[in-house]
């Protein structure tokens, strides 16, 4: 694994190097239906039921903004992670995918004993335990937290943010776009009709 061989050289040899291309297989079809399958056919950013195509969560390599030491191998070891997979829609496509923003730090470049269990792993890169400790401000569609924490949708389809990390996700993967903010205000707008027509219904029979 050529990538795991220059991860281990020495730090100052590192950095003045670019890091091994490795094959990509995260566009293979068996890796499509996967995520199609998991996602139940919709974008894991917007929800909308349309084609998708696997996207790298935390990019590939030179992440931006860059990390003080080894900018250029950020995150080159979770390319393929399946954890750092997601489908994504043409338009929830970021403009700028290198972009991953963090508070703080960057997380380490992994030690050796975690690059030897990558390695020994048969199914491909996983995190198995081992997610990344670093506080990225853009929300994983799987992170284990509370969303109304963030961001709200209003009555007119827009939606919220309330909090730094919601503000950056809806830009980052434009999710205020004009289609979106229709379909959300639609639905409420069925819902307030329905809980009228119900009302309504409450009062006939109370008739």
């Amino acid at each position: 694994m050529r990538l795991r061989e220059f991860l281990l050289v020495e730090a100052s040899r590192r950095s003045q190097s670019s890091a091994p291309v490795e094959v990509s297989h995260i566009h293979d079809t068996s890796v499509s239906d996967a995520l199609a399958h998991l996602f139940h056919g919709k974008c894991a950013f917007c929800e909308s039921r349309v084609a998708c195509r696997p996207y790298q969560f935390r990019p590939a390599a030179e992440a931006i903004p860059p990390a003080a030491v080894d900018p250029h191998l950020f995150y080159t070891w979770l390319a393929d992670a399946w954890e750092n997979l997601y489908p994504i829609c043409d338009r929830c496509q970021p403009r700028e995918p290198a972009y991953f923003p963090i508070a703080g730090q960057r997380m380490r470049v992994p030690s050796r004993a975690l690059l030897n269990r990558f390695a020994r792993n048969s199914s491909g890169l996983s995190w198995r335990g081992d997610r990344p400790q670093e506080k990225q401000l853009l929300l994983d569609p799987c992170e284990k937290s509370d969303l109304t924490q963030h961001l709200v949708v209003q009555l007119d389809g827009v939606l919220k943010a309330k909090s730094r990390r919601a503000a950056e996700t809806i830009e980052h993967f434009s999710l205020n776009r004009s289609e979106l903010i229709e379909i959300r205000r639609r639905f409420f707008s069925d819902r307030v009709r329905m809980l009228r027509i119900g009302i309504a219904n409450l009062w006939d029979d109370a008739d």
